[in-house]
C-alpha cells in the first residue's frame, strides 16, 4: 500500500510478486512472470520500493527478486537436503512461563505484512 502511495505504476508491477523471505536486511520477492520481475528491478522502481521498505522496517532494506518457479525449486532442494526433514525430526520451542515474550516492533510488522508461515525469527 505504501508503494502505491509513492508511485502507482510501481505498485502495479509489484503486486504480481509475493514476499517469500526476509533475512538480514533483504526482502525476497517471488514473481509469477519475468516481465513484472524485470520491471520491478529497474533502478528507479527498485529505489522507490527500497525506500518504502526502509521506512516500514526502520532500517536500510534491500529488495531481491526471483521467479516463483526458482523459489519453489530452492524450497524443494532445501527440503531434500535438510537432515532433520529426512529423519522426520521436528523442533518446537516451548515458552517458559505463561506470558508470551514481547516482540520487537520490526518483527511485529514483518509478521503483519508476510504472515507467520513466511517469517523466520532468528535471535542474534
Amino acid at each position: 500500500q505504501r508503494v502505491k502511495e509513492e508511485r502507482v505504476t510501481v505498485h502495479a508491477w509489484l503486486v504480481d510478486g509475493e514476499p517469500v523471505s526476509f533475512a538480514d536486511d533483504t526482502v525476497l520477492v517471488a514473481f509469477r512472470n519475468s516481465i513484472h520481475r524485470e520491471t520491478t528491478e529497474k533502478p528507479a522502481n527498485r529505489q522507490v520500493i527500497e525506500h518504502v521498505l526502509s521506512a516500514v522496517y526502520g532500517q536500510p532494506t534491500q529488495l531481491a527478486t526471483l521467479l516463483q518457479k526458482e523459489w519453489q525449486e530452492a524450497v524443494a532442494a532445501g527440503t531434500r537436503t535438510d537432515p532433520g526433514a529426512e529423519a522426520g525430526e521436528e523442533l518446537t520451542l516451548v515458552p517458559e512461563g505463561d506470558a508470551e515474550p514481547a516482540r520487537e516492533p520490526l518483527v511485529e510488522e514483518a509478521l503483519r505484512l508476510f504472515g507467520e508461515e513466511l517469517v523466520v525469527i532468528k535471535d542474534d
